[in-house]
This record gives structure tokens, sequence and C-alpha cells, in this order.
């Protein structure tokens, strides 16, 4: 059976959706076949997985009657035009590996949200729309029935769909960026996740008709994004480290996810426990990895819509100055883009390693 992980978190500009495609690329490259679910109205994941850099293409997406995207699956089901029941995957563009499949977003997915926050408030009343309310669970269990992770991108909100679909989920995880907005993120983060899972258990009853029963379990925070050391004053040579200033950041965000969010979570059975991420991760607990700001390797990738990992010299121009493409500096350290394509390799294989050793994709 599937295994369902939400990554999510309702600050947006923290590398989200960048994480949950370099990631599912990297899972699929481990032989684990994945399944990336757009579920942010923005379609940041369909775009950069499909090439697309406008909505006119979208547009010419949606049109194509062969094409599933999560609006046109799930709109009979809730009285709107342009609905499909087709539930083909898609291929990526450019990322030629047939572990991965994407089932693509709409800009028209918020509109499900004010049906299923009325249907969560009103289903004690009106039983019938419970199905309703499951519907957009089983929708993506059956569209990823073949696979063996799905991985949702949910939009960075406190929408009803986000908490019908986090807290359905098997696990989840938390992509974070080391500053003091990010830090309040993780402390309201603490208070609303077990209110929702108080507001949606009575549809957690493992039913068809309903939600499954367990409650996700938190495996991690992901820290992206940041600026590490590049003076020759430097003396860490196998680990590139954050600066001060976001180390400092990271350190406060570390301090509150272990000593309020994982407190608020474990109240609700929502968490792996730290004796079981110490045993099977090095990394301090609850930190699955840190991924800095590989410079020019990012928009490149975003470009041709491949994982950084998968970039090569040819992708861009500048690289052919071999300064830029590879260079020491004078402690012998490797300098540019190819030394950073390789620690991006290293670092999310890593974290795909990680969310293996975690999960159990066998239940």
């Amino acid at each position: 059976m599937s295994v369902l992980i939400s990554v999510y978190n309702h600050k947006g500009g923290i590398a989200k959706t960048t994480s949950v495609f370099n990631m599912g690329c990297m899972l699929a490259k481990l032989g684990k076949k994945v399944l990336m679910v757009d579920c942010d109205p923005q379609c940041n994941l369909t775009g950069m997985s499909l090439g697309y850099e406008d909505y006119d293409s979208l547009y010419k997406f949606y049109k194509d009657v062969d094409n599933s995207n999560i609006y046109s699956s799930l709109a009979d089901k809730f009285g709107l035009p342009g609905g499909n029941s087709n539930l083909k995957m898609t291929k990526l563009t450019a990322y030629k590996n047939d572990n991965i499949g994407l089932f693509a977003g709409h800009i028209n997915f918020a509109k499900f949200d004010m049906i299923l926050a009325t249907a969560i408030k009103t289903a004690s009343s009106l039983p019938t729309l419970k199905s309703t309310i499951s519907s957009l669970y089983w929708t993506i269990k059956n569209a990823g029935a073949k696979y063996d992770i799905i991985l949702l991108d949910l939009a960075p909100s406190m929408s009803a769909t986000n908490q019908i679909l986090l807290t359905s989920s098997d696990y989840f995880i938390v992509p974070t960026y080391p500053d003091f907005f990010c830090y309040q993120a993780i402390d309201s983060l603490s208070d609303f996740l077990p209110e929702w899972i108080d507001d949606i258990m009575p549809f957690k009853d493992g039913t068809n008709a309903g939600l499954p029963k367990k409650n996700p379990k938190f495996l991690g925070v992901i820290s992206s994004n940041f600026r590490v050391y590049d003076d020759e004053d430097d003396s860490d040579t196998e680990q590139r480290r954050m600066t001060l200033a976001y180390r400092e950041w990271a350190e406060k965000i570390d301090s509150i996810v272990n000593k309020k969010l994982i407190v608020e979570l474990e109240k609700k059975s929502m968490c792996i426990s730290k004796d079981f991420f110490s045993s099977r991760i090095k990394n301090r607990p609850y930190t699955l990895a840190e991924i800095a700001n590989y410079n020019t390797i990012a928009p490149v990738a975003q470009k041709w819509s491949l994982p950084m990992f998968e970039l090569e010299r040819k992708h861009h121009r500048p690289w052919s100055a071999q300064a830029r493409w590879e260079r020491e500096d004078a402690k012998g350290r490797k300098l540019g883009a190819k030394p950073n394509i390789e620690e991006s390799h290293r670092i999310y294989q890593s974290l795909a390693n990680n969310i293996l050793s975690l999960i159990n994709i066998d239940d």
C-alpha cells in the first residue's frame, strides 16, 4: 500500500516545492515509485515538472482530455464544471524516470476549499457530507495506488483542503527557512495542528467512506536556502556551514521544534519518537536535512525542469567558463557549479535515505 507524505508549512517562500520536486526525483532514482501531487493552486510543482512558465501553457494542458489534474478528477464530486474522471498520471517532461509521476495541480483547486470548510462544520447534522470530505483523500489514494510513496505539495495556507490532506496522511514533513518568520510559523503550527486533528476526528473512522483512523506522524524538518561560508578563513573543508546569522535562527527553530512542537504533537500521537529518529538518523532530532542555497543551480534546474543533481555543464552558458564550472581556492576547496551539483546530489540522497529509514513502506 502506498505511503502518503504531506510536505507542509503555512509560511511561504521556504523552498517547499523545490524540496518536493528534488526529493521525489531522488526517491525515484533510488528505485521507489513516487507520485508527486500538486495541491497548491499556484501550480508551481506542475510548472516545474512540465516546464510551464505561464498560465497559457497550463490552460493548454487542462484542455487535453487525456491529462488528469486534481481539479478535474474531483469536480463532479463537488458539483462543479469541468469534471473528468480519468486518473491517468502525467510523466515529467525532462526527468526521464519511469518511477515518478505527477498528479497535476489546477488553479481552480481553491474552489473546493469553501465547500470542504462548510462540510467539516456541518457534517454532524448532514451525514451525507462525510463522503464529500473524504473524496479528496480517496481520489489521491486511488491515483497513487501503484506507487510506493505519494508526496503532497500542500499550499502555504491554513485551508480546509490542507487540513483534510495533512490529517489523513501517514506522515508529514515541515520545510523551514532559518529566520524569524519561520520561527513564528513553527510556533503557530504547534497550536493549530492539534486543533486540526480534533476538528477532523469525527471523520477518521477508517471506513471506505471516511478518513484513516491513524493520525499522521511528524518526520522532521528540512532547512533550506541558507547562505554558507565562502571566505578563505573558513577551515571546514568537508562540509560548508551556515553563516552565523542563519545558524542562530536554525538553532532557535530547532529549539522550538523540540520544546514546543513535539510536545504538542505527542499529545495527539502525531510524531515519531525522538529515540526512533536518533536510532535511524545521525542528525539532531528532528532535522532531516540542511540544504544550502546553491546559487545559480536552482534557477537553472527550474528552467530545464530537472532536479538540481541531474544538471550538466551544457545546461547553462556561463558554466562554459572553467572558473564558473569548477575551480579551487587557496585551501584547495572545490568551488563553482559542479561542486554545488555534486553536493546537492549528496544532500538529497541523504534526505531520501533518511525518509526511507523512518517510514514503513509496507503498511
